[in-house]
């Protein structure tokens, strides 16, 4: 059977449909095309329903992920610590604050919502105009990154980088700020401190380079007078007053040469933490009393009143290093009396028993010191003025080192009052310690008429490499009375001291082949039991500690003092019997006719 519709058109125009299972059926155009139509708009109503009912679906889960994806941002941002993040409406009102920004901003988030970026502007330099700045600069670039001193909740100010990005919605309208505050204030700390090294490492550089210049002068012109009258002395007759006239010179501008050196080695030890103290028991009244006569002098050549005094509260059996305690008073008062052309300079000691101080103060009517003078005057190797350098001399180091001597004896020296126009007072303040039972130094007395008998006969052998020095060291006990031996080298040492028996002898430590210290042993493991002294320029205390493991009873600093090596020899001397000193070293003497090493 047929069951498929058949279509007729028939003269009416009307549609003939047939099924043939049912039959034919008569339908007019206009109700087919209504009822088509009909069909359409639910078909479309049908689409139209279902694809909204997909769009709200899409939609919900699109909303959905979107405050998921808000709250996940929410939570990291808000679990940031390390910045601060924050929003801000178009006015500058905050919306948003998270851990961050309580923590670097000191600001909980209930006291700061609703509030104006304003409050966390620094007022001393109106940041508050800036912030409003600051948003408009982003507004424009839409990111903005400026360096800014905002002001925390308690009213500290802090280094910080602030970046503000704008907000804009789809209709491209102004929604807000977002701002990101990170505390750079220990980078920056950083950077201040690199840039001051830097800078002052760059001081240190051109005041050394003026020191070397300032140097130059002060080594060459004491040596041209050596040397220039060396020449005179040995290309010319001189008669005896030019001969004593030379010689003072030449003693007095090789005395300069060595307080240079000294200067230099001595900050230089302090600065290096090498510098050793001896602290004996010191009587202050008297080392005033020597400071005063040594530099009265000086005083008396400018028609300076210069006075010392000791007042009656200092007391007896001090305890410390009398001898940079002297030395520092030489520098403190020989500046005093170098810069002041009239009136006075006075030095004055007193004690704190109570405190535990003891004080000296160093007064003159000099021209006084600006504040930058003041700044600079302990610097090393500079002076309150460059040009005081080229009038007066100096090498800028006695302050600098003066200061350094009163810090290693746990003290201070500073500039207590000055004024341009009308002098300077320094002060210098000591620990004061006070022990009855301190060692004392022997009494010392400067006498060559004694030191020349005492060495009388006194058989010394000499060691060292340079001709200069033998000749030196060997007129200087010849004149004293010694019987002297000369020698320039440890080779040679070790066949004298075979050949004859020597008092004493004095080695120097740097030689070539065999040097002081092997000779030294050699002589000691082979039966030498008579002093050995060294000749050394080395002061550090590892050098003498060297020395005694080596076998030397003691040793004398180049270049050598007269009168101190003469009194060494002299103490030594009369320890001794005479003239039967040296007991027989047969081992010795009966063998090693040249020297085949140190022994095994």
């Amino acid at each position: 059977m047929n069951l498929f519709m058949s279509e007729h058109s028939i003269s009416s125009g009307d549609m003939l449909f047939f099924y043939p299972a049912l039959g034919s059926l008569h339908i007019s155009s206009s109700v087919f095309l209504s009822f088509v139509f009909c069909l359409a708009a639910c078909i479309y109503l049908f689409i139209s329903k279902r694809n909204q009912r997909l769009h709200d679906a899409a939609l919900i889960l699109a909303t959905r992920n979107l405050y998921e994806s808000e709250q996940s941002f929410s939570l990291l941002v808000g679990a940031v610590r390390e910045y601060a993040v924050f929003m801000v409406d178009p006015r500058g009102i905050i919306t948003t604050w998270n851990d961050g920004a309580k923590r670097i901003l000191g600001y909980e988030s209930r006291e700061i919502v609703g509030r104006s970026i304003s409050i966390l502007s620094n007022p001393s330099e109106r940041q508050a105009e800036l912030c409003i700045k600051d948003m408009q600069q982003a507004e424009i670039g839409k990111h903005y990154e400026v360096e800014r001193e905002p002001m925390r909740a308690d009213g500290r100010i802090f280094s910080a980088r602030v970046s503000l990005s704008a907000i804009w919605d789809k209709a491209s309208e102004l929604k807000g700020f977002s701002i990101v505050v990170n505390d750079i204030t220990d980078r920056k700390k950083a950077e201040n401190d690199l840039k001051k090294a830097k800078e002052e490492a760059e001081a240190a550089s051109l005041a050394k380079s003026a020191f070397l210049a300032n140097m130059s002068h002060e080594i060459r012109t004491p040596l041209g007078v050596i040397l220039g009258l060396s020449d005179l002395i040995c290309s010319s007759e001189v008669s005896p007053e030019e001969w004593e006239e030379y010689t003072v010179a030449i003693r007095r501008n090789g005395e300069l040469l060595l307080k240079i050196i000294n200067d230099i080695l001595d900050i230089s030890k302090v600065e290096a933490g090498r510098l050793e103290l001896e602290n004996i028991e010191t009587d202050i009244e008297e080392l005033v009393s020597d400071v005063h006569t040594l530099l009265q002098i000086k005083a008396s050549e400018k028609s300076l009143h210069f006075t010392a005094k000791c007042l009656g509260d200092v007391p007896s059996g001090i305890t410390m290093d009398a001898l940079r305690l002297k030395q520092i008073l030489f520098n403190i008062v020989g500046n005093a009396l170098k810069f002041t052309h009239e009136g006075f300079v006075t030095l004055q000691a007193h004690a704190d028993e109570e405190f535990k101080i003891l004080t000296f103060e160093v007064k003159d009517s000099g021209p006084g010191l600006t504040e930058d003078q003041v700044e600079r005057l302990f610097t090393p190797f500079t002076q309150a003025d460059v040009s005081t350098t080229r009038k007066f001399g100096g090498t800028g180091l006695g302050l600098a080192l003066s200061r350094r001597l009163a810090n290693a004896m746990g003290g201070n020296l500073w500039i207590s009052e000055t004024q341009p126009g009308h002098g300077t007072t320094f002060t210098l303040t000591l620990p004061l310690t006070i022990n009855s039972e301190a060692k004392k130094r022997d009494p010392v007395t400067w006498d060559h008429t004694e030191h020349a008998v005492s060495l009388q006969g006194l058989k010394v052998l000499i060691v060292d490499d340079s001709p200069d020095n033998l000749m030196v060291v060997s007129r200087m006990l010849s004149k004293s009375g010694a019987n002297v031996t000369t020698c320039d080298g440890g080779r040679n040492a070790l066949l004298l001291a075979a050949e004859e028996l020597f008092d004493v002898i004095l080695m120097d430590l740097q030689m070539p082949e065999l040097d002081g210290y092997k000779v030294t042993e050699t002589l000691r493991q082979r039966g030498f039991t008579k002093p050995i002294f060294a000749l050394t320029a080395h002061a550090f205390k590892e050098e003498r500690a060297r020395c005694l493991r080596s076998g030397f009873d003691g040793h004398l600093i180049k270049p050598v003092n007269k009168d101190q090596l003469v009194k060494v020899l002299t103490s030594m001397a009369r320890r001794m019997p005479f003239p039967a000193r040296v007991r027989v070293w047969r081992q010795y003497q009966n063998s090693h006719n040249e020297y085949a090493g140190p022994p095994a």
